[in-house]
């Protein structure tokens, strides 16, 4: 019988606690909840403001929304933009037969230290992001699709930033691609 040297076991030790912590768990996971209907009856889309809740209620979070809400418009605009499909509206009333681009993120930022030092769930943070397409006369939704994303460990705590950006990012181009 071959014994296992001592190195090799350190070695394997350190190697699954550095792909543990390093990697978290921030993956942006979709589903689609309605299917695209007469999408390709449209030319022109109107994207809305992105309206964001979380779950803290610091000056920090509420400046941190703002920037994610227009990350999140920018995102949007710049996928239809080099789908270049449609025309992008600047508001609702100059067409009353289009698309309109409805978003919704709920953040928890939950905690960065207790993510470091604790590990294991505590202070874990998640993003659920909601679009929908709908007609712009009657409110028919066309298109809905979601993404959840949670981050409970990471590299010193993990970065939310990341996470959310990431998320954003995957829902959009996935979204867009279905228009």
């Amino acid at each position: 019988m071959k014994k296992i040297q001592m190195p090799k076991i350190i070695f394997l030790l350190i190697y699954m606690f550095v792909f543990t912590f390093i990697i978290g768990c921030g993956r942006a996971h979709l589903r689609t909840i309605k299917e695209p209907m007469d999408v390709s009856n449209y030319n022109e889309i109107y994207v809305a403001n992105t309206d964001i809740s979380c779950r803290e209620q610091t000056w920090e979070a509420k400046d941190l929304n703002a920037k994610y809400s227009q990350f999140a418009k920018d995102e949007i605009v710049n996928a239809l933009k080099q789908r270049s499909k449609y025309t992008i509206l600047e508001n609702i009333s100059s067409s009353p037969n289009s698309l309109i681009i409805e978003t919704t993120i709920h953040i928890v930022y939950g905690s960065r230290a207790l993510r470091y030092l604790v590990g294991f769930g505590a202070g874990s943070g998640s993003i659920v992001v909601n679009m929908k397409s709908k007609e712009s006369s009657s409110n028919e939704i066309k298109l809905e699709m979601e993404s959840r994303s949670k981050l409970s460990v990471g590299a010193f705590g993990g970065s939310m930033d990341e996470v959310i950006k990431n998320s954003i990012k995957k829902i959009v181009s996935q979204f867009i691609a279905k228009l």
